[in-house]
């Protein structure tokens, strides 16, 4: 194996550790931005989320798709804490609930109700243990 192979191994074996190259490319982002800012890249707090699709708006060239399935967002958003989330932004795709989770007014959806949410969200808190 040449040298510039061995450093492009450990490269991509550091970047799949780390959560994948996203998560590098990201990380250098913020620290370099905040380095040019004069700021301290570890007081800057980073805000990770979870939104539903939404058919009305097309994905972007190289997006992702939101997680939908209860397991997806889990994984999802330990993803997100291992990047160094400080906070979380979470609906509940997982649950189908009403529109008033999605925005979406669906004919004959009817709206699912506090308890509803506030029950997805607490099994989603527990999952993440």
């Amino acid at each position: 194996m040449t040298d510039e192979a061995q450093v492009q191994a450990a490269a991509d074996k550091t970047a799949s550790e780390l959560g994948g190259i996203d998560y590098v490319i990201a990380n250098a982002a913020i620290e370099a931005s905040a380095r040019a800012a004069g700021r301290d890249p570890k007081q800057i707090g980073i805000e990770g989320a979870i939104y539903f699709a939404d058919p009305r708006f097309e994905k972007p060239p190289g997006g992702r798709l939101p997680p939908q399935g209860f397991d997806a967002c889990v994984e999802y958003a330990l993803w997100w804490k291992k990047f160094g989330a400080t906070r979380y932004w979470v609906t509940s795709p997982w649950a189908d609930l009403g529109p008033e989770e999605t925005g979406v007014r669906k004919p004959g959806k009817k709206w699912s109700g506090i308890e509803a949410r506030l029950q997805a969200l607490a099994d989603f808190k527990k999952a993440l243990g």
